[in-house]
């Protein structure tokens, strides 16, 4: 298997029977497979790209110029009805994020983006490949301390131990390839559920106020993948 994306991690988790998690596994590394090397276009590409702009400039037109783009193609009576259903959940996402206070999110506008390697998104966990893709690391505190923003999104959202498993690996990620340099700052480590508007911290899992079972899933992967 070329990797597993969190994503794939809950739906497994979501399978109630031995036998159809282990069709569900065979069928991800057919079409992991099959994909060679080329991603699916991201469903939620308008409002995401839309909000991490918001976030990086602290510039909120970039949600409005979006809306405004996406209420025009919806307007467009050529358009396939997938495609028209996809705008609109777009556009749902962008109404909610439109008066947003993104400073809840950092610890001030005076941060520094730091870069990420694209060789270093892919984590060995229990002996598995597991993908983390935050959509931004940085730098603050005169360049001292670290955080990280991940925003998410699928139809209807995630459940809070869902959030805590991209939360976990986020953590990881950062310990693994930034803590050498920089202090860690689990309080704006986030992971934000656009669908919901709902975000975790890092500490959330780091006090036990949300469990971690990232770790026992990918135990059941391995073994039913061995």
């Amino acid at each position: 298997m070329k990797k597993l994306r969190i994503k794939d991690v809950i739906k497994f988790r979501k399978k109630r029977t031995e036998s159809t998690k282990k069709t569900f596994i065979q069928n991800l590394k057919n079409e992991r497979n099959q994909q060679n090397n080329s991603e699916a276009r991201n469903y939620w590409v308008g409002s995401e790209s839309a909000i991490k702009s918001t976030f990086k400039h602290n510039e909120p037109r970039y949600i409005t110029d979006k809306l405004n783009e996406l209420n025009e193609l919806l307007l467009d009576p050529t358009h396939h009805s997938n495609t028209i259903k996809q705008y609109k959940h777009n556009v749902i996402i962008l109404k909610q994020f439109e008066n947003f206070d993104f400073n809840l999110l950092k610890p001030s506008d005076n941060i520094k983006i730091l870069s990420q390697r694209t060789e270093d998104k892919i984590l060995t966990i229990k002996g598995l490949p597991v993908e983390c893709v935050p959509s931004f690391v940085y730098s603050f505190d005169d360049d001292d301390e670290i955080g990280a923003i991940w925003f998410i999104a699928q139809k209807d959202g995630f459940k809070k131990e869902e959030l805590g498993m991209f939360a976990d690996i986020l953590g990881r990620y950062l310990k693994l390839y930034f803590a050498e340099k920089y202090v860690i700052n689990s309080q704006y480590c986030i992971v934000v559920d656009l669908y919901n508007r709902k975000f975790i911290r890092c500490s959330q899992l780091d006090e036990g106020a949300i469990p971690k079972v990232l770790d026992r899933t990918l135990e059941e992967i391995n073994k039913i993948t061995q």
